[in-house]
């Protein structure tokens, strides 16, 4: 299968591209194609968030977003959990 990663270089992003790349193609999309690729090398398709447009949604079976916020340092309020949740609920492709 063909599958887009949002968040993919995140703590439990990694380790999901990780288990999934070897019988899967995987594309990670994040802040920094050279970030993507330290991360996992060569083994997986990197795409930034200005890519995006360009991208042809058509072309996955499964999208998975795990894009959020860090809240290493910080206190779990609602504000934050809030913030997390609506992040949570956004599309990322068109």
């Amino acid at each position: 299968m063909n599958i887009l990663i949002a968040g993919g270089t995140g703590f439990i992003g990694s380790e999901l591209v990780d288990s999934l790349r070897s019988d899967h193609q995987i594309t990670v999309l994040g802040r920094d194609n050279n970030h993507i690729q330290d991360v996992f090398g060569k083994r997986v398709q990197a795409c930034t968030w200005q890519d995006l447009e360009h991208l042809d949604a058509s072309r996955y079976d499964v999208v998975i977003n795990l894009c959020g916020q860090s809240i290493a340092g910080l206190r779990w309020t609602e504000h934050i959990k809030n913030k997390s949740l609506s992040l949570a609920s956004k599309p990322i492709l068109p």
